[in-house]
């Protein structure tokens, strides 16, 4: 049900975003007065359509390839390649008798209803929605790296201040993209320096486990979101600020990332993530955690005696202790009181803390900033984002012709473009997705590339330059080249999607 929900967003997707971009070839066409002999939404292969009718001196229609469509315009070169109209003398109401600035006003027309479609979203969106996010300031026990970032330089606990001398603030969630995309070559961090040590603000305090201790001697009463506070991790002194920025074991340091691990980068979704403590969500019935005792709310605070009160720390460790028992402390609020246990727990085959326990997560630990946008600002709001996300993928795609990035790894077919949906109908997701769409086509076709409507462009432009238009001949042999370049590229994000999702 998951792959077919993700297949229905996808096929809609991209239907309403090639009926605007052929719909704008349309209308242009039809504005100068050139013959629109065909348009039709997914392909007819073989000649076979759902339905079809004819308006005027065009046949619309419905194929049956649930993908993409066309507008067959007469007297134009397309990947229709139909060269025998080409050589009966040009009608007046044909693509090619038109002027040069007619034809490439025709040829831009698809490119600007997709552009004028993604801001017609995004404006939509900051007024329905607005703009909901959780501040990277707010993340005050930084960020837990995956294996790639730690060769890199990164470290758990590190919280991201400024690239390249720039601060860094705003949504968390656009952060690692912003990174990667942005060419970002210094990354400034603030790190835990004792924790990096191995000292997480805990001391023994009887055989109940480890339990934080107060200035006061009373165990566990300086506690924040359910985790200890400390300035001193030995001493057990309570910390005088959270997020640490006025700590001596706050390190600042400078990361430098290499130009050459951008293909990995881009690969690697988990290189950051919120770091969150362990705190027990729920605990389903009749459960091996539940029989262990372990309740909703608990959290956990060591791991065999080690301090762990965050929950990357459980993940690599429970899943190397799968299938064997571990030790767990934890602290409890009873009643006011904050209790600590100790549970002998059985690590799952799978490597989780028996069956059926849910960890709070990110949205339970910080506030999300919600703003609203009134209807002059939404459409601000709209224009603008549709500009960033131009220049950002204008930006990935010189990083894909960059060897050095080896960013090209990273192109997908539409295997990969489906995987941008979630297994469920989420209309937010929906529209975000469809916008970003929108922006990938609008850019893509604007690619000197002779099969799309930017190597149409090119040769306009050249004839408007020079005065000289390239002869019909040539403009077949072009498009030929094309279509054989748009083939290597679609057999290359082919190849990428099968070795990235069934042989990597």
């Amino acid at each position: 049900m998951e792959i077919l929900i993700k297949a229905l967003q996808l096929i809609l997707s991209l239907s309403i975003l090639v009926f605007v971009h052929e719909l704008g070839h349309y209308l242009t066409a039809r504005m100068f007065g050139i013959r629109v002999e065909k348009f039709y939404l997914f392909f007819d292969a073989g000649g076979f359509s759902f339905f079809k009718f004819r308006i005027g001196e065009t046949e619309f229609g419905l194929g049956w390839v649930p993908f993409g469509g066309y507008c067959k315009i007469s007297g134009m070169i397309d990947e229709s390649m139909d060269t025998e109209a080409m050589k009966k003398p040009a009608a007046e109401w044909e693509f090619r008798s038109k002027p040069a600035w007619q034809r490439l006003i025709v040829m831009v027309g698809g490119v600007a209803m997709n552009v004028v479609t993604a801001c017609a979203i995004y404006i939509g969106m900051s007024w329905q929605w607005g703009e909901s996010y959780i501040d990277n300031g707010d993340l005050r026990w930084g960020y837990a790296y995956n294996e790639l970032a730690e060769e890199i330089g990164f470290r758990d606990g590190d919280r991201v201040v400024s690239f390249d001398g720039v601060a860094v603030e705003g949504n968390f969630a656009k952060i690692y993209s912003d990174m990667v995309i942005g060419g970002v070559r210094r990354v400034e961090v603030l790190g835990e320096g004792l924790e990096a040590e191995g000292a997480a603000g805990y001391v023994l305090n009887g055989d109940d486990g480890r339990l934080p201790n107060g200035d006061d001697g009373v165990p566990g009463d300086d506690m924040q979101d359910g985790v200890p506070q400390y300035d001193d991790a030995l001493q057990g002194t309570p910390r005088d600020d959270a997020a640490g920025d006025d700590m001596p074991d706050s390190v600042p340091r400078e990361i430098a990332i290499p130009v050459e691990r951008t293909a990995e980068m881009l690969d690697s979704p988990d290189f950051m993530t919120p770091r969150v403590p362990f705190v027990v969500l729920q605990v389903a019935p009749g459960s091996s955690a539940e029989a262990a005792g372990m309740a909703a709310g608990d959290s956990l605070t060591t791991l065999n005696g080690e301090p762990a009160q965050f929950f990357d720390q459980y993940r690599d460790a429970l899943t190397a202790a799968a299938g064997k028992n571990v030790r767990i402390g934890l602290v409890r609020d009873s009643a006011g009181v904050k209790v600590g246990r100790t549970l002998d727990i059985a690590v799952s085959p799978e490597g989780t803390l028996g069956v059926g326990v849910g960890v709070k997560t990110v949205e339970n630990f910080f506030p999300i900033h919600t703003r609203r946008y009134g209807f002059g600002e939404g459409i601000a709001e709209g224009f603008r984002r549709t500009g960033a996300e131009i220049a950002g993928y204008w930006q990935q795609l010189k990083m894909i012709f960059s060897p050095k990035t080896k960013a090209y790894k990273q192109v997908g077919s539409i295997i990969a473009i489906g995987n941008f949906f979630p297994g469920e109908w989420n209309w937010y997701i929906f529209w975000r997705v469809t916008g970003f769409l929108s922006i990938i086509l609008a850019v893509m076709n604007l690619l000197p590339i002779p099969a799309l409507d930017g190597g149409h462009v090119v040769f306009t432009l050249w004839e408007v330059v020079t005065r000289r238009k390239p002869s019909d001949k040539f403009l077949e042999r072009a498009q030929m080249v094309g279509m054989l370049i748009l083939l290597a590229i679609l057999v290359l994000a082919f190849w990428n999607d099968i070795y990235r999702f069934f042989i990597k």
